[in-house]
């Protein structure tokens, strides 16, 4: 797949660097996997299946349990005049072209971070750079030391902490659309941006330098102190020491 499609479906490859599986995902998706597939920085698997008792089915009204909702897989090359395709939860065959029954595309998608990692670090090459931990790099840069972490690759998530990102100017690469709950205003950047060739990492190194040092989002709090359950206390009860007459 040529590097005009890339640049132009860049959310899409963004979308699909993530471990998961779609049912039915969208052409694009689907495009962008398999482009993601050749560069090797995926696992990919596609397969089809039918539901037993689906009432889009032509073999819907005349079943004894319409309520058997399993998802039969489709074997790869299966032939319905010569091969057995059977329901498991309820027995009964399956005949998914004879009754024209919907079938279903699952896509799913394995990481392949190793690959991933070789070819971020051929990025690197020219750069005077230590590799701290998994998916943490300290570069130097433009008289400074950025940061770059990579959270889907790391592995040590005290670099994650509060403290540990103030400490130099930072960039956090994501995979997918990343939720990450981080009370800094770091700069982030999408590994597709990369890998479609929007940006070049010296052009994201330039831009984090500009940044500066990562600060604290205004009107947040952060727990500074681990969590520590305390024992409730009780006054005991006072007695009555005079002297009864």
């Amino acid at each position: 797949m040529e590097l005009p499609f890339c640049r132009k479906h860049s959310q899409d490859i963004d979308t699909m660097l993530v471990n998961r599986s779609w049912v039915n995902p969208d052409e694009n998706y689907i495009k962008a996997a398999e482009h993601l597939s050749q560069l090797d920085f995926v696992k990919l698997k596609k397969y089809y299946f039918v539901i037993c008792a689906n009432d889009l089915d032509l073999d819907f009204p005349n079943i004894q349990n319409p309520y058997c909702k399993n998802e039969v897989i489709i074997p790869h090359g299966f032939d319905e005049d010569c091969d057995d395709l059977a329901c498991e939860d309820c027995g009964r065959d399956i005949f998914p072209d004879t009754y024209k029954k919907q079938r279903y595309l699952v896509l799913s998608i394995k990481l392949n971070t190793e690959k991933i990692i070789n070819w971020f670090e051929e990025l690197l090459i020219g750069l005077i750079w230590e590799k701290a931990a998994n998916g943490i790099y300290h570069i130097s840069f433009k008289s400074k030391i950025v940061s770059i972490i990579i959270p889907t690759l790391c592995t040590d998530k005290s670099y994650l902490t509060v403290d540990r990102l103030r400490t130099n100017v930072a960039v956090l690469i994501t995979f997918g659309k990343a939720d990450l709950k981080i009370l800094l205003t770091l700069y982030t950047v999408p590994m597709a941006n990369l890998i479609c060739e929007h940006q070049t990492l010296n052009q994201i190194l330039s831009e984090a330098v500009e940044k500066g040092v990562p600060e604290l989002l205004p009107n947040v709090s952060f727990q500074a102190f681990p969590y520590v359950l305390l024992q409730e206390t009780t006054v005991p009860e006072k007695k009555d020491t005079a002297i009864k007459s």
